[in-house]
């Protein structure tokens, strides 16, 4: 992931104020073919 900078798209706020995040975890998709504009 060198040069690519990350873009955080949503976040569960009451999640990391209600209980201890022990890991986070990164997930994400890629579209190709015609729906991919």
């Amino acid at each position: 992931m060198t040069g690519k900078a990350i873009k955080i798209v949503t976040e569960n706020r009451k999640a990391r104020h209600e209980y201890f995040i022990e890991e986070t975890l990164e997930a994400g998709m890629v579209l190709t073919g015609t729906e991919a504009k």
